[in-house]
């Protein structure tokens, strides 16, 4: 089967699953991550399913907090704060 040349530069979408295997992660951290730092407007919806570009989900991937990285932030320390109502954490 030909491949059309008319489709060449149109934007590729990715599901959730897609995007995983896309980034490299492995099955579900999309999900994991996406609670903590929730995913952009999808570029469309496909059906029922959201679709984003690459470049969408690689510069969310990109702008997320790394594990660890915001322990040390003042928002953070802030929530550790409410969270057990001002009793001093160790991190």
């Amino acid at each position: 089967m030909k491949k059309d040349k008319s489709l060449k530069g149109a934007p590729h979408f990715y599901d959730l699953r897609a995007a995983e295997r896309m980034l490299g992660i492995a099955k579900y951290t999309g999900n994991h991550i996406n609670k903590r730092h929730p995913l952009p407007e999808p570029a469309a919806v496909v059906g029922n399913t959201p679709v984003w570009t690459g470049e969408q989900l690689a510069d969310w991937y990109e702008s997320r907090p790394r594990q660890g990285g915001d322990r040390r932030s003042k928002e953070f320390r802030k929530q550790l704060e409410r969270k057990y109502r001002g009793k001093h954490v160790e991190l």
